[in-house]
């Protein structure tokens, strides 16, 4: 803490001022001048002490006609944003919405656990193992291409979402000027599953050359739920009750599919095990009798981030990255750069969390980091350091700011710059931290935290190392876009439809496509409680004066308050709105061993500098 030289005079009087006041340290060692414990206080012009400002709600949970729509989840993306909602009317399932598009895209009646993650100018959406492209707007929907509406010339460009049968569920049309053309399939699957019928492995070619068991013919399809492509990894099975051997993972190299349901899969030379003919060598023929299945799957994952155009997750020990640039594949193995990886790590613990932080992905045990080096598949390698790692369950507390790490660990919230991470003991204490959901806009990093069962915002400033506190509106979810973090709360702003559930922005202008954006009713209610004062003496002492120069707007109440040796609160004065001034505030001295200073809010007001005169006494009085 920022302080002047104190001032000593002849009758033991001592005159301290303090002209910068620091974050939150919530510790048996916060000392004169810091601050033990304070609700929606900001830094934002630090040195000064001022609460935060008003905070805008970018949707206030208004019911939409008759109906509740509960969200569940949210993401902000280019300045759209996105949610799954729970409908309580007729259709009484999960719908994935977004403001830039004119339809719902069904989820079901099952109730999950969603999640978005960013993959370029895509999306993936889980469970469902979804990727969606984010940067088409749509600008209509037709159930069908047939019921397509007919647009002027000046409509060219325009897009409209239909609802198709599997594999295409949600083809885009666009309009030509004169004509529907289909453009592209909104939503890709991560995984599907191609069942056929009349199979026969057969000797073909690849790329025009001769090539031997290669080629996989069919004649019927008996489902298909995704499009296959050159260079998809697909698990065969189904082959080995009349071509023993070839039940294997394998990579298509050229295919044709045609409408009436025949096709052929080309593999690579030799891909397939020939069962022997009578003459001893392997035929060039082979009839499978029943069902062959082919699938692209992708691992369940406990959790998933973006790397370097790939996908990386973990799954118990094990860490997989998907193929160079296509989160599609998963089970691509050719000794190439481009390949998907994956590593069974053999520490003990499993891996409890996992980020792309410092140029590398980056994992944690509960007790150690993992970090993978290396440009590309077949040189990657890893190193794994002895630290405080990522407590289990605490992995959406992972978030960087200022080109730091933060994370709650077993020992509590840590800091991670380069070697070795910063416990904040003299932050939180030595109180248990838990259900941490944090969210960074690269400079600030905003956490709800439960710290000794109490639910706040907790807010890391990189630009001046400093921790802040304010209140628990009730987040469940939070995403960050274009400068500002959203968030999600467990109820709407208006009362009386309290599951709709708002949407808040923490620090921008809580602008959403679509939605007026309003401020926050009411004034901002804070505090400010500063340490014990002890003026570095084990003698009794008692203040006579506290002087602070502060600054209230119009609207705003201050009331000043102090403690002796853990007593009880006592008012010593109230102020109101006032231009920036200093305020003498005469206090009954009382001896004691020590004291401390509140200072209560509502509305904006701010502290300048604050100046305390106090004499010494004894040891006894």
């Amino acid at each position: 803490m920022s302080k002047l030289p104190s001032m000593r005079y002849e009758d033991r009087i001592k005159k301290t001022a303090q002209v910068a006041f620091g974050g939150l340290r919530h510790s048996l060692s916060c000392s004169d001048g810091e601050l033990y414990d304070m609700k929606n206080l900001t830094c934002k012009e630090y040195p000064i002490l001022q609460p935060r400002e008003k905070r805008w709600i970018a949707d206030a949970g208004v019911k939409d006609g008759r109906y509740e729509q509960t969200k569940q989840v949210i993401y902000a993306d280019n300045g759209n944003m996105w949610d799954v909602v729970l409908w309580t009317d007729w259709r009484g399932g999960y719908e994935l919405r977004s403001r830039k598009w004119k339809i719902s895209v069904n989820l079901g009646r099952e109730k999950k656990d969603w999640k978005f993650i960013r993959f370029g100018d895509r999306v993936l959406l889980l469970p469902e193992k979804w990727l969606i492209k984010t940067a088409l707007e749509i600008d209509g929907y037709a159930p069908t291409n047939t019921e397509l509406p007919t647009l002027t010339e000046a409509d060219a460009g325009k897009l409209y979402l239909t609802s198709g049968t599997a594999p295409s569920i949600y083809p885009v049309y666009r309009w030509t000027g004169t004509k529907w053309q289909y453009q592209e399939e909104l939503i890709e699957p991560l995984e599907y599953k191609i069942r056929v019928t009349g199979v026969k492995l057969t000797d073909g070619t690849i790329y025009g050359e001769k090539a031997t068991a290669n080629t996989l013919t069919f004649t019927g399809i008996s489902s298909m739920d995704g499009y296959p492509a050159v260079g998809d990894g697909v698990e065969i099975t189904g082959l080995s009750t009349d071509a023993p051997g070839n039940d294997k993972i394998a990579i298509i190299r050229e295919l044709r599919i045609s409408t009436s349901g025949n096709g052929k899969l080309v593999f690579s030379d030799n891909c397939f095990k020939m069962p022997l003919g009578t003459d001893g060598n392997p035929v060039t023929s082979v009839t499978i009798s029943g069902t062959v299945t082919l699938k692209r799957t992708m691992p369940d994952l406990d959790g998933i981030f973006e790397h370097d155009n790939r996908l990386w997750g973990w799954k118990g020990k094990t860490i997989y990255a998907s193929k160079l640039g296509d989160p599609k594949n998963w089970n691509v193995f050719e000794g190439l750069s481009t390949d998907a990886w994956a590593l069974e790590t053999q520490r003990k613990g499993e891996i409890t969390g996992g980020v792309s932080f410092g140029g590398y992905p980056t994992f944690f045990r509960e007790d150690s980091m993992i970090r993978i080096y290396g440009a590309t598949a077949n040189a990657f390698q890893t190193s794994e350091i002895a630290m405080p790692g990522v407590k289990k369950g605490e992995q959406n507390s992972i978030a960087a700011a200022g080109g730091m790490l933060l994370y709650l660990s077993r020992d509590g919230m840590m800091i991670y710059a380069d070697e070795y991470p910063r416990a904040q003991d003299s932050v939180f204490g030595n109180g248990e931290i838990k259900d941490a959901l944090a969210c960074s806009d690269g400079v600030r990093y905003y956490a709800r935290l439960t710290v000794d069962g109490e639910k706040a915002i907790y807010r890391y400033d990189s630009k001046h190392g400093l921790w802040m506190k304010e209140d628990d509106p009730g987040v469940i979810g939070m995403t960050y876009d274009q400068g500002t973090i959203y968030a999600l709360l467990e109820h709407s702003i208006v009362p009386e439809q309290y599951e709709n559930r708002a949407i808040i922005d923490l620090i921008g202008n809580g602008k959403i496509e679509g939605i007026e954006p309003t401020e926050e009713a009411g004034s901002v209610e804070s505090f400010a409680e500063f340490g014990d004062f002890t003026a570095g003496s084990l003698n009794r002492k008692a203040m006579s004066k506290l002087q602070l120069r502060m600054g209230l707007e119009t609207g705003a109440t201050v009331t000043i308050k102090i403690k002796y040796d853990g007593g009880e609160w006592e008012t010593l004065w109230t102020l109101t709105q006032g231009i920036k001034r200093s305020v003498q505030i005469p206090i009954l001295p009382r001896r004691c061993d020590y004291y401390r200073i509140r200072i209560e809010g509502t509305g904006m007001w701010r502290l300048y500098a604050m100046a305390r005169e106090q004499y010494e006494g004894s040891e006894i009085h």
